[in-house]
């Protein structure tokens, strides 16, 4: 193909998750000499709009048209809201694709992803390749978000019918393709791992930026959206078990709807002296650089981001061994830290190991940072610059056919 690969991102918004990272990486790493990337975003909305030009953002004149994403998910299904986004959005989506008639298009997250098969619709079919990209754990996913078991059915039908749909169904993690190959009735035409991507020369240079509000004292560190899956009452549990707590802080960053739970926990385990609320931080990288470990508590994940920004920052982890992305990262006392999902005694005691033995955080630190570079940007844009060609081209070959 002598003309650029025209290619079409869509999310809901740049809201600051691992979909939306690796969405800024692809707008800002592909290469621009053969492809030629826009992002259409519902919500021209969230931190990462910092970090993309957005002369190639396009999205909705009317900001909270289809404004999901900053609620709890459960909100997402209330009935006003399910029936203006079920019916604005694919109508939105199906303008951009008739507008920048893309060649490929990747579409991140259950939500945007159900919008763009309904969008196909609107146009008729579709002539461009479509890439599913699912990061998360599907199942455990639509079980958090609807509570009657009709409605987790038909959501559940719902999102495997988009993704056998797909031209491309790619996941974050190979334990996450596994689940979706045992489970999904129908297989997609192609199914594919990705690991996210860390930059690591950005890393590099924000990690040593100054920092201000830390505690005065050593601490410990999580980060993620303050919600059920992320798992931070464990984590605030097993910090209130250490036995070395009052010698390290807990510091926790992000910002989502159980905050004041998590706060009224602290206090009933009297540890909230202790345990840190930051809120959303633009650079978080300055804070792991300088704490004394990383902890991953999550329920469930689709890779966990967090752990490899974690370890390029020299930061050794610990991680719940959840479904799914931790296991492929770490392997357990060489490079982190695995400990059982939903259980505050074993990570209270690896958190106490951690806390008190410098030899294995520096250990984990060196061996941490070398795993680290298997997902450097260079190495994961290769791959869906790869995929992309490969998809146009069986494209190309089956029009001649």
């Amino acid at each position: 193909m002598s003309e650029k690969i025209r290619v079409l991102l869509l999310l809901w918004s740049l809201q600051g998750g691992g979909a939306e990272r690796m969405a800024v990486n692809l707008m800002n790493h592909l290469n621009q000499e053969e492809f030629d990337v826009r992002m259409c975003l519902l919500r021209r909305y969230g931190p990462y709009l910092d970090l993309v030009d957005n002369d190639f953002i396009d999205s909705p004149g009317t900001d909270g048209a289809f404004a999901f994403d900053h609620l709890g998910n459960r909100a997402v299904f209330k009935p006003g809201r399910l029936i203006r986004g079920g019916l604005l959005a694919p109508v939105y989506l199906a303008r951009m694709m008739r507008i920048h008639r893309p060649h490929v298009v990747i579409s991140f997250c259950k939500g945007t992803s159900i919008a763009t098969m309904a969008a196909t619709w609107i146009c008729g079919g579709r002539k461009f390749q479509w890439i599913v990209r699912e990061g998360n754990n599907t199942e455990a996913v639509i079980s958090d978000e609807l509570q009657a078991p009709l409605s987790r059915q038909a959501l559940k039908w719902l999102t495997y019918r988009c993704f056998s749909s797909a031209d491309c169904l790619l996941t974050t993690s190979h334990q996450l393709a596994d689940h979706l190959r045992k489970h999904m009735p129908r297989q997609p035409r192609r199914l594919r791992t990705i690991h996210n991507a860390v930059d690591l020369d950005f890393i590099d240079q924000k990690k040593i930026e100054e920092l201000a509000g830390a505690p005065g004292k050593p601490y410990c560190i999580a980060a993620g959206r303050l919600q059920h899956q992320k798992g931070f009452d464990i984590l605030i549990s097993a910090y209130a078990k250490m036995k070395g707590n009052k010698d390290l802080d807990l510091v926790i960053l992000g910002v989502g709807h159980d905050e004041e739970q998590l706060k009224g926990l602290a206090e009933k385990l009297g540890v909230a002296d202790r345990v840190h609320f930051t809120g959303w931080q633009d650079g978080p990288w300055t804070w792991f650089a300088r704490s004394r470990f990383l902890v991953l508590p999550s329920r469930w994940e689709g890779f966990a981001n967090v752990v490899t920004e974690a370890m390029s920052c020299g930061t050794p982890v610990i991680a719940t061994d959840c479904g799914f992305g931790p296991r492929e990262i770490i392997r357990n006392n060489v490079n982190g830290l695995l400990c059982p999902v939903e259980d505050d005694e074993a990570l209270s005691l690896t958190m106490d190991l951690l806390a008190s033995d410098e030899k294995l955080r520096d250990k984990l630190v060196k061996a941490g940072f070398r795993r680290a570079k298997d997902f450097d940007i260079r190495n994961i844009v290769k791959k869906y610059e790869n995929l992309m060609r490969e998809q146009v081209h069986d494209a190309a070959l089956a029009n001649l056919g």
